[in-house]
């Protein structure tokens, strides 16, 4: 059985730069046997060539989403040749092009399962297990709901692949004219109604830091329960879960900050 999880990223800081390095090093620890996929959109600078995970992985660049890169064992990067912005700012869905193509990459790469992880959500579910409570309620893709939204965390969501064949969903879904603010039309809710009918929320323990109070939406101690996070505003929230969850990992002493 083949396995790949992807995320996209855009790697413009120096703590995003850090959060690309941990989420490659747990994926790899949490799911050694899945194949992983960076999409990265192109920033200022290219500080992505400072990430010790991907110093000996060659970048394959890409600028038509129907081409799929070829995918090997273990790690892989991809990067697009520009960046179209973001739908909230632009108008322009550079989110859902990236989701696309990695979709894309799964299916002509033979993959059978295929999940896509955000770039900046670090998790720690196990895919293994995600692909047998699908097999056990005969699910075609697998979710949760993003916390204070009330919608699907398009961030982290496990799908078989030959149902997305079976649905057509590539073909079905348009990031280049259906996921447009004006139309009230996002892709957080075309993607759920795409996934229909054999696709199911579950309530993984997790959330967003989207909380602008003094101590955020988790205090230290929710840590342990915590299954992923995302949108963290405060980025100790990141180091303290690597800490908990995966405290063998040498991630930390590579970066001065």
């Amino acid at each position: 059985m083949r396995k790949l999880i992807f995320g996209n990223v855009f790697i413009n800081s120096p703590q995003k730069l850090e959060l690309a390095e941990m989420w490659l090093q747990l994926n790899h620890h949490i799911n050694p046997d899945c194949d992983l996929l960076l999409v990265e959109t192109p920033a200022p600078e290219n500080l992505s060539k400072m990430i010790p995970s991907l110093q000996q992985i060659p970048c394959q660049y890409v600028n038509d989403i129907t081409m799929a890169s070829p995918l090997t064992p273990g790690g892989n990067w991809t990067c697009f040749t520009d960046n179209i912005g973001h739908l909230s700012l632009t108008g322009k869905d550079g989110w859902s092009r990236a989701f696309t193509y990695g979709l894309h990459c799964a299916l002509e790469n033979g993959y059978d399962y295929v999940a896509h992880v955000e770039g900046d959500i670090l998790c720690r579910l196990k895919f293994d297990d995600i692909i047998a409570q699908m097999g056990r309620h005969n699910l075609g893709a697998i979710s949760t709901i993003a916390t204070k939204w009330n919608f699907m965390e398009i961030g982290l969501v496990y799908m078989n692949c030959n149902y997305l064949r079976e649905i057509d969903f590539l073909g079905r879904y348009n990031w280049q004219t259906d996921t447009k603010d004006e139309r009230g039309r996002r892709p957080e809710h075309l993607i759920a109604e795409l996934l229909k009918p054999r696709f199911l929320y579950d309530l993984w323990p997790g959330g967003r830091d989207e909380n602008n109070d003094e101590h955020g939406l988790f205090i230290p101690e929710e840590f342990e329960r915590l299954y992923f996070l995302t949108h963290a505003k405060r980025h100790w929230y990141y180091h303290r879960f690597m800490q908990i969850h995966a405290p063998e990992l040498n991630w930390r002493h590579m970066f001065p900050f």
